[in-house]
């Protein structure tokens, strides 16, 4: 005994109200919106949206090198090379050992030591 039939629907079938509304519906442009709202859009980016980690690498480390010359001529007077030398091996020691430290302060031993042997 079936009390509810129900209607067969196709699966791209849109409704009637739908229908209507897309014959109807404007769809508007970016230059329609400039010129509505006095909006302007600029075709021009920065370098930097464009940039790989590369190039963000290399620029900062033209920055810092041209940074540590200007202190070393402010302090010594000419900014030897072996002296900026000296001050960039320093400096990338005094952050890999940090680094180093922060990991073995962290870092737990076990008790019990467990060696896996290789499957031969």
């Amino acid at each position: 005994m079936i009390l509810f039939k129900q209607k067969r629907h196709s699966p791209n079938a849109i409704p009637e109200k739908k229908k209507k509304s897309l014959r109807n519906e404007e769809i508007s442009s970016d230059e329609d919106l400039s010129a509505d709202e006095g909006v302007h859009f600029t075709a021009e980016q920065s370098d930097d949206e464009f940039e790989d980690v590369q190039e963000t690498a290399f620029r900062k480390a033209k920055q810092l090198l041209a940074d540590i010359r200007e202190e070393e001529k402010a302090e010594g007077g000419e900014g030897d090379e072996d002296a900026i030398a000296h001050r960039l091996k320093e400096e990338a020691l005094s952050h890999v050992a940090t680094l180093h430290r922060r990991v073995a302060k962290s870092a737990k031993t076990a008790d019990s030591v467990v060696i896996y042997r290789a499957h031969r």
